[in-house]
Formats: C-alpha cells, sequence, structure tokens
C-alpha cells in the first residue's frame, strides 16, 4: 500500500510539472525545465554554446498533444578577430573606429576589415558580438593589407580623433600617443615624439596637465625591450595633416549654412562687374553722342559753306 501511494504521489508531482510547463508555454513564455530537453535536438547537439534565446512565437493544442512554435537564436559559426589599434599622428587619424566598429583582421591574415558589432540581442553578448563587415575604400584596403603608407593616406578616410594617451597593448607593449604630457620608465625620462611604442618590464607613469596614468611593472619578464617608433616621415605627415584638413571640410560643410555667406561672396564678385560694364556702356553711349555732334557740327559747316559759296556765285553774276 506505501508503495502503491509513492507512485501515485510521483504521478501527481509529473502531472502537475507538465501542467505547469504547459500552462508557462500557454502564455508564450519557455519553461526552463525544458530546457535541457531542446538542446538534445540535433541542430543544437554540440555547439558549445551558452547564450541562446528561446522565444515562443504561438502554441495550440491538437487532439494527440500540444504543439508549441518557437524561436531559437543562436550564433552558428564562431570566428576570433584581432582587434586593431589605430594610432593618432597629433590627433589625426583613420575614420571608422567608434564605440562599436572596430578595424580588426583575422588570425594569421593580412585582410583589414572594419566591422560594425553589436550585443543588443538579447542572445548575444559581450565575448561574441554579432558583427558586420563595413565597406572600406580599394585602395585603403591594399594599403592597410600591404602596409602601403602612401596608398592608407591617399585612399582611407581619416578624421581628427582625441584618443587617450596610453593603451596597454595585447603583446604588453603600451601604445603612447598626443601631446603635452611626459613618460616616466623606472623613474627616469623618455624623451621621443609621440606615437611610440615602449616595451619594458618597469613601472611606466604618464603625466599631463589634468591626468595621471600609471601602469605597474608587469610580472613577467617582457619579450622585447626598447622603444618602437614611428615610420612615417615628416612629408607623410605633412600629407596626413592635408589630407584630414580636406577630407574634414568635404564631410562638415552644409551649403544651407553658408548660402548667406556664398551669396555676399557672389555679390562681392558680381557687384563689381556689374559697375564696370555699367561705367562702359555709359562710356560707349557719351562716345556715341559725342561722334554724332562732331558729325553735325562738320555736316552744318560743309552745308553752310556750300550755301555762302552759292551766294557769292549768285552775287558775282
Amino acid at each position: 500500500m506505501t508503495a502503491f501511494n509513492s507512485i501515485c504521489a510521483d504521478w501527481v508531482h509529473q502531472i502537475t510539472n507538465v501542467i505547469g510547463e504547459l500552462d508557462t508555454l500557454q502564455s508564450l513564455q519557455f519553461p526552463d525545465s525544458l530546457k535541457g530537453k531542446i538542446e538534445m535536438s540535433s541542430c543544437l547537439t554540440g555547439n558549445g554554446h551558452e547564450f541562446e534565446e528561446i522565444k515562443v512565437i504561438s502554441t495550440h493544442s491538437i487532439k494527440e498533444g500540444f504543439i508549441a512554435e518557437l524561436d531559437i537564436g543562436i550564433p552558428t559559426v564562431f570566428k576570433e578577430m584581432v582587434h586593431l589599434v589605430p594610432i593618432a599622428y597629433g590627433g589625426i587619424g583613420l575614420k571608422g573606429e567608434s564605440d562599436k566598429t572596430y578595424f580588426a583582421r583575422e588570425i594569421n591574415s593580412t585582410t583589414v576589415k572594419l566591422l560594425s558589432c553589436s550585443s543588443d540581442l538579447t542572445w548575444v553578448n559581450e565575448n561574441a558580438p554579432l558583427c558586420s563587415e563595413l565597406e572600406l575604400p580599394t585602395l585603403c584596403k591594399e594599403g592597410l593589407m600591404m602596409d602601403n603608407i602612401n596608398n592608407i593616406i591617399k585612399g582611407c578616410k581619416l578624421t581628427y580623433l582625441n584618443p587617450p594617451n596610453a593603451i596597454r597593448l595585447q603583446d604588453e607593449g603600451l601604445l603612447i600617443q598626443g601631446e603635452n604630457f611626459t613618460l616616466k620608465e623606472g623613474g627616469k625620462d623618455v624623451y621621443e615624439p609621440s606615437p611610440y611604442i615602449v616595451y619594458t618590464d618597469k613601472e611606466v607613469v604618464v603625466k599631463g596637465l589634468t591626468f595621471e596614468i600609471t601602469f605597474p611593472p608587469l610580472t613577467t619578464a617582457a619579450k622585447s625591450k626598447g622603444i618602437l617608433k614611428s615610420r612615417l616621415s615628416q612629408l607623410q605627415i605633412l600629407n596626413l595633416q592635408t589630407k584630414v584638413f580636406w577630407d574634414h571640410l568635404y564631410s562638415t560643410f552644409d551649403i544651407h549654412e553658408h548660402i548667406d555667406w556664398i551669396a555676399i561672396f557672389a555679390e562681392i564678385i558680381i557687384l563689381p562687374i556689374a559697375l564696370c560694364g555699367l561705367c562702359l556702356g555709359l562710356r560707349k553711349r557719351v562716345n556715341h553722342i559725342n561722334k554724332r555732334r562732331k558729325r553735325t557740327a562738320v555736316n552744318r559747316r560743309r552745308n553752310n559753306h556750300q550755301e555762302s559759296r552759292a551766294l557769292f556765285e549768285m552775287s558775282h553774276m
């Protein structure tokens, strides 16, 4: 009798759980108790992903059971990318890097891509965001892939940047950029024009007018020590500054904001031309009137002379 009561109690418990799961599905919510069974499906088995999102689209009862239409969001393929950090030269760098847009390349590849990434979807996290590739100009892409600085300057879009003065890179180096700061490595001042990368296992202190950044010494020995300087020549930096000036002017120029100034400038040009044309027209008119007066005077004198001559001949006869 005790065994029978135990079996009935188990049946009641299981039926109660099933009814609770059906009620949850009926309210368009997926019960956590069924998640393990869903993950055993052939389309999800062995993917190793832990952040799938299951949404219940619709449910309805049939004679033989209960049907629920589910929408399961899960990435099918992972691709690991290396985030590339744009370097600023005097506050100028590549345009495109932002909070959700990154320059990146695949591991063991030289192809650089511009990726727009988002982790807004509920089944996506920051460690594995959903990214789409943005188009880069051909010359820019080839320059980045071949490390051709002149093609990068010509083909890539540039902009003014306000980057952090010091960044710890993945290879333990410190990227130093910007202006108006001092740097001490192990208590000794370092005098180098930025940007450059410092490889050291000593403490590094970067101090500016309004900030101070301290990087503690590495617990492990640095793979290499020294300073990696920029490869850009002064001519290339000058071309960089010229290019970003015109790029910035073109991207920020709004004809509607400057229409009044354009009209004033056009009037400044057109007004002297109009006055000059008016003066030339008046001068031509005056010259024409003077010529007419001269011809009239000459004709009058000629006629008077002829009349006088005719009178003289008549009196002589």
